[in-house]
C-alpha cells in the first residue's frame, strides 16, 4: 500500500513538473544576424537640459533611418551600421549662439559604427566614424547632431550565460550614461549597476520577441566633464528604464526603447560654492522596419 502511495504521488509530482516546463521553457540569448540580410530601422534619440535656476531648457531630438549589417566569427559578432538620413532638431541653445532649427542631411555616406561583441553580447569594441566634433566657439547643428547621434549601438544588451525562464534577473555594469557611447558628453567614468528581468514572448510586429526589461539599482553621479570651454563639477543621481523586444530567433532587435533621467547639481571647478540644479534626461527608440537580402 505504502508502496502505491509512492508511486501515484511520484507520477503526480512529475506531471506538475512537465506542466510547470512548458509553460516557463528555457531560452538561452544568443545574437545571431542572418548574414545574409540587412535589417532596418528608424531611430529617435533625444536629450534635454533643464538649468532650472536660469529657466533654461535646452532640447536635441535626432531622428534616423538604419541599416544594420551582420558578421560573425565564431562566437565574435560585428554589427556594422550605415545612417543614410539624418534629421536633427534643436531648441533653446540661444546661449551657445545656436538658433532653434531643423535639418535633415541624406548620403550620410561617412557616418557609421561598428559594434564587436560576443555573441551574448559582452562588448569588446565600440567605433564610429568622425563626422561629428564640437567646436564650443562655433557650434554647427550639423556636427553637433552627428556628435550627440549613439546610432544602434544602445540596443545590444549584454545576456547571461545561464539559461533562464520567465521572471530570471541578471546584472551587469554600465558605463556612462547609456551602454556603447562614445563621447565626451557620456562620463565615461561613470559605472551603474542594471538589473534585466525576462518578462516572457510576445508577438510584436510580425515577430516572436523576448520581451526584457531593465532598470538601474545603484545610479550615483560624482564626475567632471569640460562643456563650452567650461570645466564642471558634477554631483547627483539618476535612473536608467528601458524595454527591448528580440526577435526570438536571432535576438536582433526588432522594439527597444531607454530613458536615462538624472538630477544633478552642477558647479564651475573653483567656484564650488555657487551651485545650479541640472536635470538631463536622455531617451533612445528603435523600430524595426524591413529585412532586405
Amino acid at each position: 500500500m505504502l508502496k502505491s502511495i509512492i508511486v501515484t504521488l511520484s507520477v503526480f509530482i512529475s506531471s506538475i513538473f512537465i506542466v510547470f516546463s512548458k509553460k516557463n521553457p528555457e531560452l538561452i540569448l544568443l545574437y545571431n544576424p542572418d548574414l545574409k540580410k540587412n535589417y532596418t530601422y528608424e531611430l529617435k534619440q533625444s536629450m534635454v537640459q533643464e538649468l532650472s535656476d536660469m529657466n533654461i531648457v535646452s532640447q536635441v531630438v535626432i531622428s534616423a533611418d538604419a541599416e544594420l549589417k551582420g558578421k560573425k566569427d565564431n562566437s565574435i559578432i560585428s554589427i556594422e551600421g550605415k545612417y543614410p538620413v539624418l534629421k536633427t532638431t534643436i531648441a533653446g541653445m540661444e546661449m551657445a549662439n545656436v538658433r532653434d532649427t531643423t535639418i535633415e542631411t541624406r548620403n550620410n555616406e561617412g557616418l557609421n559604427d561598428k559594434l564587436v561583441i560576443t555573441n551574448i553580447g559582452e562588448k569588446i569594441e565600440y567605433t564610429r566614424s568622425n563626422e561629428g566634433g564640437i567646436d564650443d566657439s562655433n557650434i554647427d547643428p550639423v556636427k553637433l547632431g552627428k556628435t550627440l547621434f549613439y546610432g544602434c549601438s544602445p540596443f545590444f544588451i549584454q545576456f547571461p550565460e545561464k539559461k533562464l525562464i520567465k521572471g530570471d534577473s541578471w546584472e551587469t555594469v554600465m558605463t556612462g550614461l547609456a551602454p556603447n557611447m562614445n563621447s565626451s558628453f557620456n562620463l565615461s567614468d561613470q559605472k551603474t549597476k542594471l538589473t534585466y528581468t525576462y518578462i516572457g514572448t510576445k508577438d510584436t510586429l510580425g515577430k516572436k520577441c523576448v520581451v526584457i526589461k531593465c532598470k538601474s539599482t545603484d545610479f550615483t553621479i560624482n564626475s567632471e566633464i569640460t562643456q563650452m570651454g567650461m570645466d564642471l563639477q558634477m554631483e547627483g543621481e539618476g535612473i536608467v528604464k528601458g524595454t527591448y523586444y528580440y526577435d526570438e530567433k536571432d535576438c536582433m532587435p526588432v522594439l527597444c526603447s531607454m530613458t536615462v533621467e538624472t538630477d544633478m547639481r552642477v558647479a564651475m571647478k573653483g567656484q564650488e560654492a555657487s551651485i545650479s540644479a541640472l536635470n538631463i534626461t536622455f531617451s533612445v527608440y528603435l523600430k524595426r522596419k524591413e529585412i532586405r537580402k
